[in-house]
């Protein structure tokens, strides 16, 4: 099984936390070989990059075939596993082919059988199994012995100049909204190409090249209820059925986009709220550093920075209201991460763990508080609680400027897909300055 993760063309990775423990549930439940692929990321490379990778994978394994079947003719070293002999290529060994020296992949050559190859996609990477499926079918025997026998299209990347139903009510669905996704497509395709009905982005695009797909493959499509992308994924299934291939749509009730692959990251219901929460943590152990005093020598916290910090309350703030349903990270997903972190006879916006002004907020009086440099994003709904605090500390004299960064978002300084934009390298830069301040470099001063 190839598989290819998803991250909306910009993030994710073969070897992250998620797909690794996702990889190794299917290997385990389907009793097969999982091979994650990595792909090049946009925006540094845009389409067809991700695409072209998916079809150097698929050929890598057919070479991988071959190769093995030459070094076993060749003569190869006799293992024994379970009392059944297996062929098993010296990993120093090389093959020189056309293509220069090539080293089999001895546990592959061994279990693997690459003419029962399937395709799994997730989220984006459900468009490149799709367009790599196309390709395995133009190839035909040029592929041998590799055949891709089938796909699983998990809640696939689709979509269209005409907006479907699903597309329409669910645009602000939960963990991936719309408004990102078409910021995900900008970044992805060239500028010049840019259009919902590309082929890379709709799968009945009326300019949608390769074989008709009644020569397509057995395809499994997974959606969830409450993903945008929903429609369209059942759309391309049913025009696979039309032409009898064999194409079911699992559909799970209450679910989400990423439902069954997030899972995998976000052990607990905890972890989901902490993602974005290192703001609120160490203001909280500030606040506890300034308590122990002397108990924590010779450790002392000599300032803080918080990064468009996690804070909320129960009476909105301007940015709150105005600013929503913004891009990244909206005020109805934090919603729900409170809601999974803290316990539900606590939970209350006005938590001490929430909002940093909260009546009952226990510890230190402000004015003992460490140097604080506070960051905020223009376009993001936590800016005006995280300047309001700053405010209060700098009413009792303690030093604590704003950094604000216009046309930025939530994360600008910290998402993958950001990290090389101007603010990004900006706010690096200028945090950088501010700490220098407090922190020496002889030592003793030094605060870990």
């Amino acid at each position: 099984m190839l598989q290819f993760h998803g991250g909306g063309w910009v993030s994710g990775g073969s070897d992250s936390a998620a797909n690794d423990f996702f990889c190794r549930r299917i290997a385990k439940v389907c009793d097969v070989i999982v091979l994650a692929v990595g792909y090049r990321l946009a925006p540094e490379n845009r389409y067809p990059a991700a695409f072209e990778d998916g079809v150097k994978v698929l050929h890598w394994l057919g070479k991988q075939a071959n190769l093995a079947d030459c070094c076993k003719s060749l003569g190869g070293n006799n293992r024994r596993l379970n009392g059944v002999e297996l062929k098993k290529v010296n990993v120093q060994g090389h093959i020189v082919d056309a293509f220069g020296a090539s080293m089999v992949e001895p546990w592959l050559a061994a279990h693997a059988d690459p003419s029962r190859c399937v395709l799994l996609g997730v989220s984006c990477g459900g468009n490149i199994a799709d367009y790599v499926a196309r390709k395995a079918v133009e190839a035909g025997k040029l592929l041998d012995p590799v055949k891709v026998v089938a796909q699983v299209l998990m809640y696939p990347f689709f979509i269209g100049n005409n907006p479907t139903q699903s597309e329409i009510k669910l645009a602000n669905s939960y963990f991936y909204d719309k408004p990102v996704s078409v910021l995900a497509w900008k970044l992805f395709l060239p500028e010049k190409e840019f259009d919902f009905d590309h082929p890379a982005a709709n799968p009945l695009a009326h300019n949608r090249s390769g074989p008709p797909l009644k020569l397509m493959p057995p395809t499994l499509t997974v959606v969830a209820e409450h993903d945008w992308m929903r429609d369209r994924a059942i759309a391309y299934a049913e025009e696979l059925r039309k032409v009898n291939v064999d194409s079911p749509v699992l559909e799970y009730k209450d679910a989400v986009h990423e439902f069954a692959t997030l899972d995998m990251l976000l052990k607990t219901p905890q972890a989901q709220a902490c993602a974005y929460c290192g703001g609120n943590i160490a203001d909280y152990v500030a606040r506890k550093a300034v308590e122990a005093g002397k108990l924590l020598d010779p450790v002392k916290v000599v300032a803080q920075v918080l990064m468009y910090p996690f804070f909320i309350g129960n009476n909105p703030t301007q940015s709150e209201i105005k600013l929503a349903n913004s891009y990244f990270y909206d005020k109805p997903v934090s919603v729900l991460a409170w809601k999974l972190f803290l316990p539900e006879k606590e939970f209350d916006f006005d938590h001490p763990a929430a909002n940093p002004l909260a009546h009952n907020r226990s510890g230190p009086p402000l004015k003992l508080m460490p140097p604080t440099l506070t960051v905020v994003a223009e376009h993001d709904w936590m800016r005006d609680r995280a300047i309001a605090y700053a405010e209060e500390l700098r009413k009792v004299n303690v030093d604590s400027p704003v950094l604000e960064y216009k046309d930025a978002v939530h994360e600008f300084a910290t998402l993958d897909m950001l990290l090389k934009t101007p603010q990004a390298q900006a706010c690096a830069e200028d945090i950088a300055i501010w700490v220098k301040k407090y922190i020496s470099l002889r030592g003793h001063e030094f605060s870990y």
